[in-house]
């Protein structure tokens, strides 16, 4: 009998020592996952801490982040706390907020948020620049004596009756320095699923925060992604990203099949600031047969490419264009 107990004893603490360490495994693997997804924290220019979180996708890929925002808002001697969710995207611009149960948002007087004053406050939120964005919390509202006041009429459009005080705390927290760690985070991050959550957002800020951020061995990793962005972009943004792309990848064979086949979409700025950028380089057949036949009446488009043209006859496979690139030349020694 006494081994038997024994024996049964031992199964009892076997088994509990299993589930305890089963236990003891999710807890801590819980924690490593919280850690995981933690993008910062740090206290804003009003002490308030703000624990800001990574958003992943069904990739597992970072998408944004967000933050659960705690901040007291004060009007004279009187605070109460104001409780939201906040999103950004990949560069630090806001998103959208979301509400806490049991937290609902009040004005003066305790007097609830309207379904037009959670509205209104996205669209504030949103603002890059609202009327009250430069002034100091004392200047937002006009004293009328020495315990009331009254909203500042120039702002007074742009916030929420009875609420400027949350209006202008919470546009500091969605827009002040968290966008400059935001970003700061993502490009520490950059891989290129990063950089395509980035195109995805399609906007010229998106486009331009990638062009003005990579480096070197950002152009040679993403070089098809700089393509996607030069074939779809508008107004200058073609023309800066050729005078930003590295030396080196105009050699590139796929770069250069790139530009044939784009150079006539690309706009005069962004074709000139290609040939400036091709001078005194060997390229494909293809190119130099692109480029040949979009000769035109632009006399300096026309310099740089037979420059260009010259400076390659040797190499031309086609016998008309090396003919009449060697007619052009000695036409123009002669003169």
């Amino acid at each position: 009998m006494p081994k038997i107990s024994n024996y049964i004893w031992s199964l009892k603490y076997t088994s509990i020592y299993m589930l305890l360490s089963i236990l003891l495994f999710l807890f801590f693997s819980f924690k490593l996952d919280t850690k995981k997804e933690l993008a910062f924290e740090f206290l804003n220019q009003n002490s308030v801490e703000i624990v800001v979180h990574e958003v992943l996708g069904a990739d597992s890929s970072l998408i944004g982040y967000k933050s659960k925002v705690k901040t007291p808002v004060c009007e004279g001697k009187i605070c109460y706390d104001v409780e939201l969710i906040f999103y950004w995207n990949l560069l630090g611009d806001f998103v959208n907020y979301e509400r806490i149960p049991g937290k609902p948002l009040t004005k003066r007087k305790h007097e609830a948020f309207t379904a037009a004053d959670y509205q209104k406050l996205s669209e504030l939120l949103s603002e890059k620049e609202p009327s009250f964005s430069n002034l100091k919390k004392d200047e937002l509202v006009v004293k009328l004596d020495a315990v009331s006041g009254a909203t500042l009429a120039s702002i007074k459009g742009q916030t929420i009756e009875g609420a400027v005080y949350s209006c202008y705390t919470l546009w500091q927290i969605a827009n002040g320095e968290v966008v400059a760690r935001i970003q700061r985070h993502t490009l520490q991050n950059m891989d290129r699923r990063i950089v395509r959550n980035i195109m995805s957002i399609n906007s010229s800020e998106a486009d331009y925060f990638l062009l003005n951020n990579f480096k070197k061995s950002d152009f040679l990793n993403f070089s098809s992604e700089i393509q996607v962005l030069i074939k779809r972009s508008k107004g200058y943004f073609a023309k800066n990203a050729i005078e930003k792309i590295p030396d080196v990848l105009f050699s590139n064979l796929e770069i250069q099949t790139f530009f044939s086949e784009q150079y006539p979409l690309l706009n005069y700025f962004a074709q000139t600031a290609l040939l400036e950028r091709l001078q005194k380089r060997t390229i494909s057949n293809q190119l130099a047969s692109k480029l040949f036949r979009s000769l035109t009446g632009d006399q300096y488009q026309n310099k740089l490419i037979l420059q260009l043209l010259t400076f390659n006859l040797d190499n031309l496979s086609d016998p008309t264009i090396r003919e009449s690139i060697g007619k052009i030349t000695n036409i123009t020694d002669n003169k």
